[in-house]
């Protein structure tokens, strides 16, 4: 199976990748957006644990804003 992660804007997926989380974009998001829950991303999958990271778009406009200045 493995393990996949999608950044998505209003429910539109703009980067999808398998098996390894782009540091880059993790860079958007904090501890604290961090959500966990069971659940199935498919009605065919198991129940598995998700992570989920939500920000609202403003702060991450903030966020990715501070590495223009670096």
């Amino acid at each position: 199976m493995g393990s996949y992660t999608t950044l998505s804007i209003d429910n539109y997926a703009i980067h999808i990748s398998k098996s390894n989380v782009d540091p880059w974009i993790m860079t958007i998001f904090t501890e604290q957006d961090k959500i966990i829950f069971k659940g199935k991303q498919h009605p065919e999958n198991d129940e598995e644990i998700i992570f989920q990271y939500k920000v609202q778009i403003d702060k991450a406009i903030d966020r990715l804003t501070v590495w223009d200045l670096l």
